[in-house]
């Protein structure tokens, strides 16, 4: 069996995302200050507590934008993502008068209708709102268009030379309250299944340990543990007999006198793990 090649391949990350509150607030500072700007050039009155309620428009951006994010994670089709990318915009446009008018009805004396603000967003903020969901839309669109370079690679993969599978030689387990051992798993003699957990069976003591029987078998050597039973995984090196139960069944000694049952499930590729060993034979 193959082994996936070793090929230096620098990870893409997501990184889009990682400065948008920062920038969302920048956004909010720039367009109080065109508003001073603006009243400035018409020699007007500013009114920074009003502008400052009509910039909340930008706020909206940082959970709607990560809900569009997560919503377009689930669809696979353009058609999909594209539609709650405007479902984004529209929700944001119905949102920001009702946020306006709970906002000024809390902390100003006049409140400001919902139509009223609904039309100012309209003929404001429309044309930068598509921009901004747009450019949502696009960056989860263009991992798609990695695909041929990574059916590329897995093909390099798939037919690259088979390198030595790498397995757990250690596993850190917590034993007592506030005591953590490095154990060699060449001196475990099972596990056990204890759901939520497993137990760890050793010569002397049992330990249990955050983990599954399943997570477990595709970690450690194949070759010396091996599933027996739908509860047990067994160092086959502890084993010193084995006896059949004359029904597909088998029971294992161990080591420490222990003995465990083989369910016929798994009795075929015990077996074969067991007939590997020259020296070692089945009753």
């Amino acid at each position: 069996m193959t082994q996936p090649a070793i090929i230096p391949i620098i990870e893409q990350k997501q990184t889009a995302y990682r400065f948008f509150t920062p920038v969302v607030l920048l956004l909010i500072a720039a367009n109080i200050a065109a508003d001073y700007l603006y009243t400035l050039f018409q020699q007007t009155a500013f009114y920074l507590p009003e502008s400052a309620l009509f910039s909340s428009y930008w706020i909206l951006f940082v959970p709607l934008v990560l809900l569009q994010r997560s919503w377009m994670n689930t669809v696979a089709k353009r058609y999909q993502q594209l539609s709650i990318t405007l479902f984004a915009t529209a929700l944001h446009l119905a949102i920001y008068p009702a946020l306006v008018g709970l906002l000024s009805a809390v902390f100003y004396s006049h409140t400001f209708a919902y139509w009223q603000s609904f039309q100012y967003g309209l003929s404001t903020y429309l044309v930068q709102s598509l921009i901004i969901y747009g450019y949502g839309f696009a960056a989860t669109a263009l991992p798609k268009q990695a695909e041929p370079q990574q059916a590329f690679i897995e093909t390099i993969a798939t037919n690259a030379p088979a390198l030595p599978a790498a397995f757990l030689q250690t596993l850190l387990v917590a034993d007592g309250p506030n005591a953590q051992t490095l154990l060699a798993v060449n001196d475990i003699h099972y596990f056990s299944a204890s759901p939520p957990y497993v137990t760890i069976h050793l010569s002397d003591k049992k330990i249990l340990h955050s983990a599954t029987l399943k997570g477990l078998e595709g970690e450690l050597d194949g070759g010396v543990f091996v599933r027996i039973h739908k509860s047990y995984l067994l160092n086959i090196n502890t084993v010193v007999s084995v006896q059949s139960r004359k029904n597909g069944d088998y029971d294992v000694t161990l080591t420490n006198q222990t003995v465990l049952r083989v369910s016929r499930n798994y009795a075929s590729h015990f077996k074969q793990q067991w007939l590997a060993k020259p020296q070692l034979g089945l009753k």
